[in-house]
Order: C-alpha cells, then structure tokens, then sequence
C-alpha cells in the first residue's frame, strides 16, 4: 500500500464508513479474530503513512541486523511462504554472512500469519 494511487482512495472510503470498513475487513481476513480485524478501519490516513515511512521504508535495516550479530543476539526473520509483502530474498542476502540472524519461511503462511495464527509465532520461539 506505499502506492497512494491505490491506499489513499481506500483510505478516503474507509475514514467515511468506518463501520462499513470493519466489516470488510474482517470479511475479506475471515482468519483474524473478528474484533482485530474491524479495528483495521480506526487507522487514518496521516497514522497510516507515518507507520509505514517511519517503521518500515526507512529503517536501516541492514546496520540494525549487523548490531544484533554483532551483539550476538538469536533474531529470526519470518515470512509466511505466500505473503507478497517484503522480499525474503533480500533478507536471506542481507543475512548471508550473520550467524545470529536467520530468515524462517512458513509454508502455507501469508501476511496475516501474526494475527490468524499466533501460536506459530509461539513455536519459533520455543526452538530457539
């Protein structure tokens, strides 16, 4: 959603019929917890943008995965197999040469994973 040809029109119609949104969403994530997914219409459009700028386009990735190395701190980086979003490829190339930090696929996983399916999240953490 970086694309505000597509996010802002979404975003103008969700801030007009936020019950409506709700719904929606929770239509279309029929994986997620009915009560999360109606919160997803609350967000405006300045909170939306500045998330995204903010905690994932800008964000120095590679030099804060070189101090966690470096720290030697246990870091996994979690894709669902089907989710569009990121590119694991870049992660695994970035992460090529750290021994403390790993990029996990989950198969079958897509970018609803966190929410619809918490205890996988659980599971990584209990083999680490």
């Amino acid at each position: 959603m970086v694309d505000e040809r597509i996010a802002r029109p979404l975003c103008w119609f969700n801030c007009r019929h936020r019950t409506l949104s709700g719904w929606v969403a929770a239509a279309v994530a029929p994986r997620w917890p009915i009560a999360l997914a109606r919160q997803a219409s609350l967000h405006t459009w300045a909170a939306y943008r500045s998330t995204i700028r903010d905690q994932v386009v800008e964000v120095p990735w590679t030099d804060l995965l070189e101090q966690v190395d470096a720290a030697r701190i246990e870091a996994r980086l979690v894709w669902g197999q089907t989710d569009p979003v990121g590119d694991p490829a870049f992660a695994k190339a970035v992460t090529a040469s750290m021994a403390n930090v790993t990029v996990v696929e989950i198969p079958g996983a897509d970018h609803k994973m966190p929410a619809a399916a918490p205890q996988l999240i659980v599971e990584l953490l209990d083999t680490a």
